[in-house]
């Protein structure tokens, strides 16, 4: 196959180079051979365009021209018409443009360049490949042009958009991989059938949380998707996720926890509390002090001391990796929690919790607002969990106005920066805990109010209060794919554990 450069071009019409660079020493990466061979073999047979416009993009190409031929051959093809070098030459003429693609005898060359339909595929992959090639020099580049001014990005942001950068043109080239045939499709359908009809009682497809009740309603978390757990500060956000990861952990699954809030060993201290049944009080500061002067502690039981070396025994098996950095991106997140699956696997990703994320940045470019630093987190965070190919738990603050207002149930509104959480989210959780708001708000006497009447509403409080205790709602107002619901569970406040209660147990 003789192929040539169209006359007065050069090798690369629109392929940049950066000033300075150590790379601007040689060429950029392109292959004009595999260019023309792609463009020829669309020029003779139009039907292989099926194979390729997928993958194959105008800005793929590094000659210009050739980018805008293919342009021309693309939108022909999809408006039901013919592209040839007759009818590009006619497009080009009216544009007056036929001279900047090489002119009509360049047009005619190109058919010389053809190759098969089953072959084109490759040579376009060979396009595609160079692209990416290029787009990951510049990448470079530009990271390297930051990191070298004094005066701009640090070099945590500069690494930060580098990784994001390299996770785009890795989505890129991804993108063929992820163009299934109706076939594919249906050995993965059959699959999961198989997976299905392997479920013994109480099993679900999914992982399970360890609360039973939950799974039932949850299915279990799945691959790809994203569970949004919410509730306002203190009322156990934390708790329920730190239930769920050591839940997960003791079932020999592989969890990567990254902690944005809390260091690991604070997270770690209440799953020890929750595995031992012992106040996390007793284990964070050493001893409990009662309201009537007495004092407990874990220094003079040793009954104690053994329930807590036990349960750290058995926790020290658990495969969880610990990322306590602070003002992680979500960038960082999925370059660390990568590598964690490719050491040997990976199960499920918690974040703890998503407020506290490093928005994307790309070049030390910062959103403009809040919202919308908030918005390109939970894209990031949906990104992650179909890269990954696992189930992520995010953790989210919800708006400060709940505490004030007397409906302390949350709504779709209340979540901070709610538009984008709802929509990335595949499923979002709010928690609510009545005994929690009931022992902050014990009646007072009002003015003027008799004995009797104060009597009453402190008893219809206490009833309440009684009621409530260890009890929490998990409401779910939204699941892709399944069916909203509220569930009761039971919560122990003084070890932070979440569980079934007797009735949902089993």
């Amino acid at each position: 196959m003789s192929l040539q450069q169209r006359p007065g071009a050069a090798l690369l019409g629109n392929a940049s180079q950066p000033t300075g660079s150590t790379l601007g020493l040689r060429l950029p990466p392109a292959s004009m051979e595999a260019e023309q061979a792609v463009l020829g073999g669309l020029l003779q047979n139009n039907r292989a365009f099926d194979r390729v416009g997928d993958i194959l993009e105008a800005h793929h190409f590094a000659d210009a021209a050739h980018a805008r031929i293919y342009a021309a051959i693309a939108d022909r093809i999809r408006a039901g018409k013919a592209a040839d070098a007759i009818t590009l030459k006619g497009l080009f003429e009216a544009e007056q443009g036929l001279e900047d693609v090489g002119g009509a005898r360049y047009l005619a060359t190109l058919l010389s360049a053809t190759v098969g339909a089953v072959n084109i595929r490759e040579y376009a992959g060979i396009v595609v490949d160079m692209a990416l090639r290029r787009e990951t020099i510049e990448a470079c580049e530009l990271a390297a042009a930051a990191a070298y001014d004094p005066h701009g990005p640090t070099a945590r942001e500069i690494l930060d958009g580098l990784d994001t950068s390299v996770v785009q043109l890795g989505a890129q080239q991804a993108g063929a991989e992820n163009q299934l045939t109706n076939s594919q499709v249906y050995d993965q359908f059959m699959s999961h059938i198989a997976a299905v009809m392997r479920l013994e009682p109480g099993e679900v497809v999914g992982l399970s949380t360890g609360i039973r009740s939950l799974d039932r309603r949850l299915g279990g978390l799945r691959p790809t998707r994203v569970y949004v757990i919410a509730a306002p500060s203190s009322a156990g956000k934390s708790a329920l996720g730190a239930t769920m990861a050591r839940n997960l952990g003791l079932a020999g699954k592989r969890v990567y926890f990254a902690n944005l809030e809390m260091d690991a060993i604070e997270t770690y201290q209440r799953m020890v509390a929750q595995e031992s049944g012992l106040p996390a009080e007793l284990i964070i500061d050493g001893y409990i002090e009662f309201q009537d002067g007495s004092r407990r502690s874990l220094k003079s039981s040793r009954k104690d001391q053994i329930a807590v070396e036990d349960a750290a025994r058995r926790l020290r098996a658990m495969g969880i990796h610990w990322d306590q950095q602070a003002g992680s991106s979500i960038a960082a997140i999925r370059s660390r929690a990568r590598q964690f699956q490719r050491a040997g696997g990976l199960d499920a990703i918690f974040i703890d919790y998503l407020q506290l994320a490093e928005p994307p940045s790309i070049g030390g470019k910062k959103a403009a607002s809040r919202t919308e630093a908030i918005g390109e987190i939970t894209r990031a965070i949906k990104r992650l969990a179909k890269d990954l190919k696992v189930p992520v738990v995010a953790l989210s603050q919800v708006n400060r106005g709940v505490d004030s207002r007397e409906e302390k149930r949350l709504q779709m509104s209340d979540l901070r920066e709610s538009g984008t959480i709802e929509q990335d989210a595949d499923v979002i959780m709010f928690l609510y805990r009545e005994h929690y708001y009931l022992l902050r708000n014990e009646p007072l006497r009002k003015l003027n109010e008799d004995d009797a009447a104060f009597q009453l509403r402190h008893s219809e409080w206490r009833i309440r209060r009684d009621d409530a205790k260890g009890k929490a709602l998990i409401s779910c107002p939204k699941s892709r794919q399944g069916k909203t619901f509220e569930q009761t569970v039971g919560f122990e406040d003084t070890t932070t554990a979440f569980f079934d209660l007797p009735e949902d147990d089993g």
